[in-house]
């Protein structure tokens, strides 16, 4: 039997093998320098260096006029108990209606509230010594009696924020923590073992920085698992809070080695390249505990002195040049430290 084989020819595109042979040569003629740099030893230095990260500007601020604003509310607490309404207590938490200059009592509690996050679409989440739970609904509403717990408090959580993809972080004795994933499902992890994290915050939605008692001013990489850090500035002087505008950059309340308090100014421009640091307030005498900005509106902050505690006003957004100014209001005083706040807005 003849067997008859079928044979697949291969032929090359003579046209193509041209081109690359032309193409080789041409390589060879444009980069004869670099080769002969190579076979001599030369160091070479690339021609493009990869660009430092820095974060992406937001290039819309929705300015709050009078009629929108919210209020912000805020816990108190004291070495000891003090009274309220004639009930002993650790702390309360309050209201603070920026239209109306009206302060509400909310709660007393023998458990004390040390940190507060808005979460828009979900409501106001308050952590304290013994849980974390949901007191306000989504639509900026107090809830009382129908607060929701979401979890038990491991350890003392002292700032709080929110990332879509994570869920609730937070700052304990032991560092920069997970306390729920993004359904707020209890989900407690060490991200960075830090035991000096003083506040972290969460910047566009996806960046998390921190800042430690002694001013060292860091990002966290993403994703949060891996807990890899960028350093960007140590400021060199203790530090309470921090806190970040949108096209203005970030704000640190911090105290000198003569107890002397500053607020400083740090643009986002360049951020990863030493930026440099302005004192906006320097020098003055009381310890700025808490920093609250509401971009587009502006900024306050809470300062203690020996004889009372204030809530201040020190930047104004001007809604026709677009931009913060500086500005010394103060809102109220009361006789208990300021622990934590934050901005709920009017919906």
């Amino acid at each position: 039997m003849n067997k008859k084989t079928n044979k697949l020819k291969i032929e090359g595109n003579k046209k193509q093998e041209s081109s690359l042979d032309d193409l080789a040569r041409q390589t060879a003629v444009d980069d004869k320098d670099l080769i002969k740099d190579l076979l001599s030893g030369k160091k070479i230095k690339p021609k493009n260096k990869t660009p430092k990260p820095k974060i992406k500007p937001f290039t819309n601020i929705d300015p709050i006029s009078e009629d929108d604003l919210g209020s912000i509310v805020y816990s108190v607490t004291d070495e000891d108990e003090f009274e309220v309404n004639g009930q002993m207590v650790l702390s309360a938490t309050y209201q603070f209606d920026l239209q109306t200059k009206q302060n509400i009592l909310l709660t007393t509690a023998k458990n004390v509230s040390n940190a507060l996050k808005w979460v828009n679409g979900v409501g106001l989440i308050q952590a304290t010594d013994d849980y974390i739970k949901q007191i306000f609904d989504i639509q900026g509403d107090y809830l009382g009696l129908d607060s929701v717990v979401l979890s038990a408090a491991i350890n003392q959580i002292s700032s709080m924020d929110f990332l879509p993809l994570e869920g609730l972080i937070g700052v304990d004795n032991q560092g920069v923590v997970s306390l729920t994933d993004n359904s707020f499902k209890r989900h407690y992890a060490v991200i960075k073992q830090k035991q000096d994290v003083q506040s972290i915050k969460t910047i566009t939605n996806q960046e998390l920085f921190y800042i430690t008692k002694n001013g060292l001013f860091a990002k966290l990489n993403q994703p949060l698992g891996v807990a890899g850090e960028v350093i960007i500035k140590n400021l060199n002087m203790k530090t309470y809070d921090f806190e970040y505008l949108p096209n203005y950059g970030f704000l640190f309340a911090t105290t000198d080695e003569n107890n002397y308090s500053h607020i400083l100014r740090m643009e986002d421009k360049n951020l990863f390249n030493n930026p440099p640091v302005k004192d906006l307030i320097p020098k003055f005498e009381g310890k700025v505990s808490k920093f609250l900005a509401v971009p587009g509106h502006g900024v306050y902050y809470a300062t203690e002195t020996d004889s009372d505690v204030e809530l201040r006003k020190i930047l104004q957004y001007n809604q026709n040049s677009k931009e913060y100014g500086l500005i010394h209001q103060v809102m109220f005083s009361l006789d208990q430290e300021i622990i934590a706040m934050e901005y709920v807005p009017k919906l």
